[in-house]
């Protein structure tokens, strides 16, 4: 089954092109390894995981579905390490590899895990600590009540 018209992918997680030669692919920010491929009008990424699956399996059932690595690697994109899942199924296999950020190392964290240990013990109003550290009175209020920062 083709996954891009002309281009095919095989078990082992190998893109080919038209002509049938192995593409190299480059890897994206995360480890996910993508090829560039020319459409008619610019070119676009076409991710191997997602190439593997279309080719083997099909498309998903429901388009929310994305690509699952099995083991957490991005970089292993054999057929038999890659799935069609959910969302929550992709996070929970990024918490059962330890790949899951938490914490300071979330993009966007504004706070560190000292400053959420020190909200968690200062006893002024959640308002006045909010406004110390920058951050919402109910972020505080989670904080103080395990639902954020559970690990301190």
């Amino acid at each position: 089954m083709p996954t891009h018209p002309g281009y095919f992918a095989n078990a082992r997680g190998q893109l080919l092109g038209p002509r049938g030669r192995v593409l190299k692919p480059m890897a994206a920010q995360k480890g996910h390894l993508y090829v560039l491929v020319p459409p008619p009008r610019r070119p676009r990424k076409l991710f191997v995981h997602r190439a593997v699956l279309l080719a083997h399996v099909g498309p998903p059932n429901d388009p929310a579905m994305e690509c699952r690595h099995l083991d957490g690697n991005p970089g292993n994109n054999s057929l038999s390490n890659l799935a069609w899942g959910t969302k929550v199924e992709n996070m929970r296999d990024k918490a059962r590899h330890g790949t899951e950020r938490r914490g300071e190392a979330k993009p966007g964290a504004r706070l560190t895990v000292d400053e959420a240990h020190a909200i968690r013990e200062d006893s002024r109003s959640s308002r006045t600590v909010a406004a110390a550290y920058g951050v919402s009175h109910t972020t505080v209020i989670s904080i103080r009540r395990g639902l954020l920062w559970r690990g301190l």
